[in-house]
Order: structure tokens, then sequence, then C-alpha cells
């Protein structure tokens, strides 16, 4: 969003009391809700509130709605929380080799100037012997992910052939490629596999269906989201407004009855006839 867009007149009080409407970037699009962390909410929706307050330095809690985020504004905080972490990193290693730098420039004055070259070497290359065992052995109990630890849903399973399971049966990927959740379709990448299901492949006109509730809804990431909930035994509570017309605020169940709905919003514009000349305009 251009930053002239945010004085227009359309972002007031009724704007921002819809439910739809991202904390961040103000679009009509978020579906995860980061606001009003209660015992119920999914550990996923918390570590995100703990994200924005700690890499945008916002007061999330003085206003409780808009209380939702969309799918491209969680990823952009995803990433820069990385790129924080990594740079924090980065300093903290810097500072430390600076500091040992120092002590042995200190510890080389000390000796006086009747110190050799070669023990002034030895003395640089002992302390530099000590540093690497150092870093191994800081380095040696960090957690490392196995190949069985699933990103998405967060699940260590016990054996390949049980995370191989998982990834088919829920995330649609086999052998490196990602199928397509309506149809028999296989892509080389999330993306393309995305705007397949979206734009193209009919057995998803209506959305994602859920097996167990038999709910339609209508993006991936709240589909998988949704899923998870199911699985952890979470009280799931989703919206009744998850397929709604912008222009008439009416309500549906599946996507292709609100796609249905809004062409006869298209054929239906308003049409304004000349008193004088009996002209029609449409707007």
């Amino acid at each position: 969003m251009s930053v002239d867009l945010l004085h227009s007149d359309s972002y007031n009080f009724s704007y921002f009391q819809q439910d739809d409407v991202c904390r961040l970037c103000w679009s009509r699009n978020a579906f995860t809700k980061v606001i009003g962390i209660s015992p119920n909410m999914s550990p996923a929706n918390e570590d995100y509130f703990q994200k924005i307050t700690e890499c945008l330095d916002i007061d999330l809690t003085k206003y409780d709605h808009p209380n939702k985020a969309c799918d491209s504004c969680l990823d952009q905080i995803n990433k820069f929380h990385d790129f924080r972490k990594f740079c924090q990193e980065t300093d903290r290693r810097l500072r430390e080799i600076f500091e040992n730098q120092i002590d042995i420039i200190e510890n080389v004055k000390k000796v006086g100037i009747q110190s050799t070259i070669t023990d002034i070497f030895d003395c640089l290359q002992s302390d530099s012997d000590n540093e690497k065992k150092e870093v191994k052995k800081s380095w040696r109990y960090k957690p490392k992910r196995t190949p069985t630890y699933c990103n998405i849903c967060r699940i260590d399973f016990k054996t390949l052939e049980k995370f191989s399971e998982h990834s088919s049966q829920e995330h649609g990927i086999e052998s490196g490629l990602y199928k397509c959740f309506g149809c028999e379709k296989r892509f080389k990448n999330r993306k393309t596999r995305l705007g397949h299901e979206l734009k193209i492949c009919k057995n998803l006109k209506n959305g994602y269906r859920c097996g167990i509730c038999n709910r339609y809804l209508p993006r991936r990431g709240l589909y998988e989201t949704h899923m998870r909930d199911h699985r952890g035994n979470v009280p799931i509570k989703l919206p009744n407004d998850l397929f709604k017309c912008r222009k008439c605020d009416k309500v549906f169940d599946t996507n292709d009855n609100l796609s249905r709905h809004v062409s006869e919003h298209d054929l239906n514009e308003n049409n304004y006839i000349c008193e004088v000349s009996n002209i029609h305009f449409n707007t």
C-alpha cells in the first residue's frame, strides 16, 4: 500500500470494524488471528504475536481490533524475524572476535619489546586453536532438526516412513513434487501448485473442504491451520463470513456460490438514463 493511500477517506472507523481487515497492511484478506491471545489459541498464533511485537516494536494490545493479519504480512514477519536473529548472532560473534584480539594485543604488550616475532606468532596461533575448540564446543550442543521434522506442522516423526506418509496425506508432497489437493497433477514447487489450485483446478472451485467438519475454507494456509487444530484437539471456531460479498455483505457457504453472486452484481450494474436525451449510461 502506498503511504498516500493511508490518508484516504475510505479508511475510517467502520472500515476497521470488518472482520477480515489486516492489522498491519489494512487489506481485506486477513484470516489469521494475532491479537487477543487466549488458552484456546494455537501456538502458531502466539508465535506470530511475539514476532510482530519484537520485530516491529508496536503495541498490539492497545486496540484489540483489527486482530488479524494476512498471509503476505505474516510471511514478511517470518523473514524479518529470521534475519533479525541472524544479525544478532553475527554481531555477538563479531564482538567476541574483536574482544579476543584486544586481549591478545594487551598480553603481547605486557611481554615487552624483547619478545620475538616467533613468540608473538606462537601466542596468536595457540589462542586461535583454543578459539576454534571453543567454537566447536559451543555449536556441538545446539539442537538440529532431523530429516523427519515437518517444518509446517512442527512435528518430529520417529521414522522416515511416517514422515513421508504425513507429508503425502497432509501436504501433498511426494518424491519432491507437490500434488494438487483437487486433482492428480504434480508441480515442482509449492508456489506453482498454489496458483493452479486457486485459478485452474475445477475441483477446488468451492475452496478447500475439511473432511472432518465439512466446512469449506478459501485459502490454503487457513485450511492447513484448520487441520492442525483438528489433530491437536483444539476448539475450532470458524467465522461464518469466510465467503462474503464485499458489495452487499451477503455470506455464502462456498466460493463457487460467491462467484456466481458477484457475477450477478456485474450484470446488474446501475444504469442511468438522461432525462433529456434518453441516452443510457453505465457506471
